[in-house]
């Protein structure tokens, strides 16, 4: 029985390196990672932040664009590669633990 199965999708998905990744879209392997490492950081920071006024201001630091007077939950992940892609209207609100993704990974070949 061929195909692809559940375990070498993900077997498969940790063979791609930074290198390729930069590569793919079409960015400087150093400002690719500092850009990664900022982003990264300020998503830990903005993670556990208890003031949710604060949360929001780390997310748009990275370059989400969030609305005026929106609550983001603890521990929210906005898209690690585009959060620039991603727009939250005013006086919304996302739950603990939401993923709001931008993108799919797609292929890298």
């Amino acid at each position: 029985m061929g195909g692809i199965t559940l375990t070498s999708l993900v077997s498969n998905r940790d063979k791609v390196t930074f290198g390729e990744v930069a590569d793919h879209y079409h960015s400087n392997k150093l400002f690719f990672g500092i850009k990664y490492f900022k982003n990264w950081v300020l998503e830990r920071l903005a993670s556990w932040f208890p003031v949710p006024s604060w949360r929001a201001k780390f997310h748009r630091m990275r370059g989400v664009n969030l609305g005026k007077n929106v609550y983001v939950g603890y521990d929210v992940i906005f898209d690690r590669l585009h959060p620039e892609m991603i727009t939250v209207g005013d006086y919304s609100e996302i739950g603990d633990r939401c993923i709001l993704s931008a993108h799919s990974r797609g292929s890298l070949t």
